[in-house]
């Protein structure tokens, strides 16, 4: 049996999308503020080169980045079920065993679910926590990364969908 070229592109972009989300997840610059003394992420706020968790200090919104933080768990923990099936599906596919057709769908809904989640949490972050502060903070890389791999994971998905129905 032959692999469609275009799955496998489906799984690169789930996968390169699961990077970059965690990435974005992990790295403290969800937020800049614009003298560049300060950048805040959903675990810890830095401010040259120091960094202190939410537990280390109040801040405003906490409660906000907490949610935040929530959905982008809930949105990577999920893509990690859409890779893994359609790699299951892949898998099933080069060996010549027969797949049934739910691995392709649970692909395809669960990167789409995982997508909706991380597209919470940046509508949160962007409403709640920096919306307040927009006058003196600029957007960081991190939350661009969350929000690119967010569409990578449910292009892909979507992508793995379509192509990989026999």
């Amino acid at each position: 049996m032959s692999v469609q070229v275009g799955a496998i592109v489906a799984i690169v972009l789930l996968f390169v999308g699961i990077i970059l989300h965690i990435v974005g997840l992990a790295t403290p610059e969800w937020m800049l503020i614009k003298n560049n003394e300060l950048t805040i992420g959903l675990w810890q706020a830095c401010s040259h080169g120091v960094c202190l968790t939410f537990a280390d200090f109040p801040i405003a919104g906490l409660d906000s980045i907490k949610a935040c933080e929530a959905m982008a768990i809930i949105g990577m923990l999920i893509s990690f079920v859409a890779i893994a099936t359609a790699g299951i599906a892949v898998y099933h596919n080069i060996t010549g065993k027969e797949a049934s057709a739910s691995f392709q769908q649970i692909a395809t809904a669960t990167s789409v679910i995982s997508f909706v989640f991380i597209l919470i949490g940046i509508i949160v972050w962007g409403a709640k926590v920096h919306e307040p502060a927009s006058a003196v903070a600029n957007i960081g890389y991190s939350f661009i990364l969350s929000i690119i791999g967010g569409i990578l994971i449910a292009v892909g998905g979507i992508m793995f969908g379509f192509t990989s129905r026999g």
